[in-house]
């Protein structure tokens, strides 16, 4: 076999080799398999948050949940300027705030993309404790106004206390309690874990 020969061999094996590479990973992307979260985590490094509310009427509960819920958007920008400190990145207007605020709201379901609870009609200074390595929880006592009002949804904030803010860190959802009015008390407690 003579030089040319070998060089034509050669261009085509290595044509072939690359034609088969761009077809395996252009035309059909392989995907790692990670188990994801709604805010676009891996499992292997996130944020999680459960929720326990309990209504009260009377001194008798009248609906308790416990659910796992979301970690919003801006909750990441906000974990993430506090991190880096990089102002270029992400929106350091907001990272020296701390997540203290619990809301309660009705309507359409909050996603990772809100800002604030659909129909937001209460908010209240929660109180941090059982802080450990890995996380920390925040309790809330919420006494509705006159209503009647109803709730589907809460969340945690970073914004002092007002409605209107769109401070929302964390949410869940629960199954809608109708008919409240000041005779309720709304116990909250949020349980935030990171790994």
């Amino acid at each position: 076999m003579n030089r040319k020969t070998e060089c034509l061999i050669l261009a085509l094996t290595m044509t072939v080799i690359l034609l088969s590479s761009y077809i395996l990973y252009t035309l059909i992307p392989l995907e790692p398999v990670i188990e994801k979260d709604p805010s676009g985590l891996s499992a292997a490094s996130h944020f999680q948050v459960h929720m326990i509310i309990k209504f009260w009427k009377d001194g008798k509960i009248v609906f308790q949940q416990y659910h796992a819920g979301f970690k919003t958007s801006l909750g990441m920008n906000v974990t993430f300027a506090k991190e880096t400190g990089n102002a270029t990145l992400y929106n350091m207007t907001q990272y020296n705030f701390n997540t203290t605020f619990v809301s309660i709201g009705n309507g359409t379901a909050p996603t990772i993309a809100s800002t604030i609870l659909p129909n937001e009609w209460a908010k209240v200074v929660g109180v941090q404790h059982a802080g450990t390595y890995g996380g920390y929880n925040i309790t809330a006592v919420i006494t509705p106004p006159v209503g009647p009002n109803w709730a589907d949804c809460i969340g945690l904030n970073f914004e002092a206390v007002g409605l209107g803010f769109h401070d929302l860190i964390y949410y869940d959802t629960f199954s809608t309690v109708k008919g409240i009015d000041n005779s309720f008390t709304i116990t909250v407690e949020f349980q935030v874990t990171g790994s």
